[in-house]
């Protein structure tokens, strides 16, 4: 069995993924773009994402 490599995510990416499509269209460039990789791509890594108060990372959920 591979093993998943590890992927790193800044905090942004799920606040894009969850966040009401942008007027702005870079940010909603943005926005789709994490969207799609969430969809397609993220299943190929082990996800984790640093927490603010304490930068010990997490993993995300499947």
């Amino acid at each position: 069995m591979n093993k998943k490599k590890s992927v790193y995510i800044e905090t942004t990416i799920p606040s894009y993924i969850t966040a009401k499509d942008s007027r702005d269209l870079i940010r909603l460039a943005w926005q789709l773009s994490a969207r799609n990789f969430w969809e397609s791509e993220r299943k190929k890594y082990e996800l984790f994402i640093y927490t603010i108060f304490n930068n010990i990372p997490i993993r995300t959920a499947p």
